[in-house]
């Protein structure tokens, strides 16, 4: 991510920054920057 750190594995496509909390999906082999991470069940 942008803090530089690995993202970890959010599971369905979805990839997190430990530091930032940020979301990013995966798509089409590219990240997308989902903003902000949000609690889903």
């Amino acid at each position: 991510g942008r803090a530089g750190e690995p993202l970890e594995d959010a599971g369905g496509g979805r990839w997190r920054c430990p530091r930032t909390k940020e979301l990013y999906l995966e798509q089409d082999g590219r990240l997308i920057e989902a903003g902000p991470a949000t609690e889903e069940a």
